[in-house]
């Protein structure tokens, strides 16, 4: 199996630039603007021993500071699984596989790349970026590097795979789980299962390790499965059905819906709803929102003139505090609608992403930079930041558990239009830490 080199090279791309970051320490980033550029407090309430990815200068490895920005793990580790803004969890695939979405697994997880809040996290040292071991929150390495790749731990267990290139779940105590895993790539456990693809169909295990739900009950090949099974919320779409943990159909799409899916017209991007996931007891299909018992909760608008379908709102993210990002079908602009699909924000933004923290990124049409607005609509943070590189979906540009967003924005003193400032702020937009380059 050949390795995804693109996947991998693109892991170290924010430290390999970390060669042309200015000299010093990590600063506090003093500016003529306080309210912008001044270090927050501690974060109250926040999430004890939640650390971030940082680097602190020219030629500098990574690191990870606390929630004030001070070093806790000092830089010295040449690349990290999940940097900042970035994708934490990232399968290597192979062409056939590309129904692994990486953006998914980490919405459904609710995970921001380049934190580091479990126990133990992947990564290489400075010396051999191509072997990848696990560090303990001292950064001593609890798991020697030794694998090929490493994920990050999901419900007790990580995928690697070793020299060889093949893959294996671990323990956090380095102990291979189950064995050699016979497949071209997996994914991580979901609510009690992990998905196998073999090349030429998926398999479902669970953390027993055994084949499960269909795949156990197939006597010819248990590898059944035309798609993962990645399950949110205790559901999953399976073949134009929900199922539950125990593989049972909680509803069905009739005919009619299913054809809803080939019938939309210009501004319908998402022709995968096999990856459709339940937030918050919503889910989105077709361009219809169903809830938990598959209830129509909203349906189409038809113009009877040009005889063609238009969607209530288009391009649907996932509920966050009770919110959805939705596009405008006619203005093609952004706003927020409720589980009722009420605009609640009206449609102003040119972009815009989940809530968290009761704030959310959009992008503001007038000076074409992102900043975070509150549930009413209005300016908390003004825009002045650009899209981070390497996302990994809407969950990159929300606020974590206590407090803290990755954000890039252009350099202050304006005598370089190609210098950036990249770092973590707090949700009154002040510079936790900070690093440029």
């Amino acid at each position: 199996m050949s390795f995804d080199m693109t996947r991998r090279e693109a892991l170290g791309v924010l430290g390999a630039a970390a060669g042309t970051l200015l000299a010093g320490p990590l600063p506090a980033m003093a500016s003529d603007n306080k309210d912008e550029d001044s270090t927050s407090d501690a974060a109250k309430g926040s999430e004890p021993g939640t650390l971030y990815a940082a680097l602190p200068g020219a030629n500098s490895n990574w690191g990870f500071v606390d929630v004030n920005g001070s070093w806790v793990i000092e830089p010295s580790l040449g690349t990290i699984a999940g940097v900042p803004g970035g994708s934490c969890y990232a399968v290597p695939h192979v062409n056939e596989a590309s129904g692994i979405r990486d953006n998914q697994i980490n919405e459904n997880m609710e995970w921001h790349g380049g934190v580091f809040d479990g126990d133990l996290f992947p990564a290489t040292t400075a010396d051999d970026k191509e072997t990848w071991g696990y560090i303990d929150r001292t950064g001593k390495w609890a798991i020697e590097p030794q694998y090929l790749y490493a994920a990050c731990f999901i419900n007790g267990f990580a995928i690697v795979q070793d020299k060889d290139e093949d893959f294996h779940f671990i323990t956090p105590k380095g102990k291979d789980a189950f064995g050699k895993l016979d497949c071209k790539t997996v994914t991580p456990f979901f609510e009690g299962y992990a998905s196998l693809y073999s090349g030429d169909g998926w398999g479902i295990i669970n953390t027993k390790g055994e084949w499960a739900l269909a795949s156990a009950k197939d006597t010819t090949s248990p590898y059944k499965y035309s798609a993962p099974l990645i399950f949110n919320e205790g559901k999953c779409f399976d073949d134009f059905k929900y199922i539950d943990t125990s593989g049972n159909t909680i509803f069905e799409f009739s005919e009619k819906d299913r054809g809803y899916t080939n019938r939309l017209n210009d501004g319908y991007k998402d022709t995968r709803p096999i990856f459709k996931s339940f937030h918050q007891d919503r889910v989105f299909y077709g361009h219809r929102m169903y809830d938990a018992q598959g209830k129509v909760l909203t349906d189409f608008t038809f113009n009877d003139f040009k005889q063609v379908i238009i969607a209530t709102y288009q391009d649907e993210l996932i509920f966050h505090e009770d919110l959805c990002a939705a596009k405008d079908p006619i203005t093609h602009v952004w706003g927020y609608i409720d589980k009722d699909g009420t605009w609640v924000i009206k449609p102003q933004f040119k972009v815009a992403y989940s809530f968290s923290q009761g704030l959310a990124m959009v992008l503001d049409p007038a000076s074409d930079n992102y900043g975070f607005i509150d549930k009413n609509g209005d300016w908390k943070i003004p825009p002045r930041f650009r899209l981070p590189d390497g996302n990994a979906g809407d969950l990159s540009y929300t606020f974590d558990a206590n407090g803290r967003v990755f954000v890039v924005a252009d350099f202050p003193d304006g005598s370089n239009s190609s210098r950036m400032r990249y770092g973590w702020i707090d949700t009154d937009g002040n510079w936790v830490c900070s690093w440029e380059y």
